[in-house]
């Protein structure tokens, strides 16, 4: 949803300036793609070293010609479309598929803001949103789970009610509208989406559309007890309408103002200093995570150091924590900088940009 909120607005201003498609896919890969592939080069680099320097090492890998066999997926900015329809395995990068799907989404959407007036994107906006939910429960009514929560339609209610929001801020009676509403808006669909996650969780319902699970009550410790979780695709996909309206007022609320506690919140320094690496974040913090969570597994010791079974699963996610903002701060000073550097080169904006409506 931010990424619609702030890609569209970006868009948006940038409409009759000259070399808009150009500045824009420049500037998204210069901010995407080092670390992104990167890291995939650095897995790519240890894999081949075990497989022809440490071929015994190799064959105790789990499903390791599977892993081969995603790196294509990976690679060409389709991870969500395996993992929904081929079943590809993803180990260390199965976040990434929430990156392929804005990848797949910005091939497409410079070229709507570009070319449809005010009105028409924002009713493109709105289409987007019905398309989604219509697409999600089709795929639930298919048993199509995971597909109906990676497939890149399925995603278009948070992409386009951000979208929708950039635009509103750019219309002086929408934007008083928001003002106006959002907050009002946030506290009532928070409330709803609160209490049907809550309902669902009660009557052991899933609520997410990854399928059945079962769930430990801590985190890679074997010996915990387990809940069970039945699947009920269709009635997780509903469980999104309320959560998709109440994160769309919230950033409503923020970025018209009509809160002065929510500004303060959002304002904080040290916050704001954590968004500027939260992309690297993003990137390593399902690595870090598997990869720790692999250590307590075949390190028992480390795992049964405690009797208090919630203690390994804190453990785990705090050093997880600092870990991987380690490695964001790490990588964002030491290497995305440097190709950061050359956006000046194709600037956002200009003076040729259309004027709010």
């Amino acid at each position: 949803m931010l990424s619609g909120f702030l890609i569209t607005g970006i868009l948006y201003d940038a409409k009759g300036q000259g070399h808009y498609f150009r500045n824009f896919y420049a500037r998204r890969t210069l901010r995407i793609f080092p670390l992104y592939y990167g890291v995939l080069a650095v897995e790519l680099a240890i894999l081949l070293v075990i497989k022809f320097g440490f071929p015994h090492a190799w064959l105790h890998l789990h499903n390791p010609q599977k892993l081969w066999a995603a790196m294509p997926w990976f690679w060409t900015y389709t991870t969500n479309i395996g993992q929904a329809f081929f079943h590809i395995h993803t180990v260390l990068q199965g976040h990434f598929w929430s990156l392929a799907v804005e990848e797949q989404f910005y091939l497409v959407w410079p070229l709507l803001v570009c070319f449809l007036p005010w009105r028409a994107l924002a009713r493109s906006c709105l289409a987007l949103v019905a398309l989604a939910f219509a697409v999600r429960f089709l795929l639930a009514g298919f048993g199509s789970s995971f597909a109906a929560y990676s497939f890149t339609p399925c995603q278009f209610d948070a992409l386009g009610l951000g979208a929708l929001i950039a635009l509103a801020m750019r219309n002086s009676l929408s934007r008083a509208w928001l003002g106006k509403y959002s907050l009002r808006i946030c506290i009532v669909a928070g409330l709803a989406a609160a209490a049907a996650i809550v309902i669902a969780v009660s009557f052991r319902i899933n609520p997410t559309l990854l399928g059945s699970h079962s769930v430990r009550l801590a985190i890679t410790a074997t010996h915990a007890p387990r809940m069970r979780f039945r699947s009920e695709t269709w009635l997780s996909a509903a469980l999104y309408a309320p959560l998709d309206i109440a994160f769309a007022a919230l950033l409503a609320a923020v970025v018209t103002g009509s809160s002065a506690q929510l500004q303060s919140i959002f304002n904080w320094k040290p916050l704001r200093a954590l968004g500027g690496y939260s992309y690297g974040l993003y990137v390593f913090h399902f690595i870090v995570f598997m990869v720790l969570g692999n250590l307590l597994i075949h390190f028992p010791r480390l795992r049964d150091a405690t009797t208090n079974h919630m203690l390994p699963a804190i453990g785990l996610l705090l050093a997880n924590l600092v870990i991987s903002l380690t490695l964001a701060v790490a990588s964002f000073h030491l290497y995305e900088k440097h190709f950061l550097k050359l956006k000046r080169y194709f600037p956002e904006r200009g003076a040729a940009a259309v004027p709010p409506q």
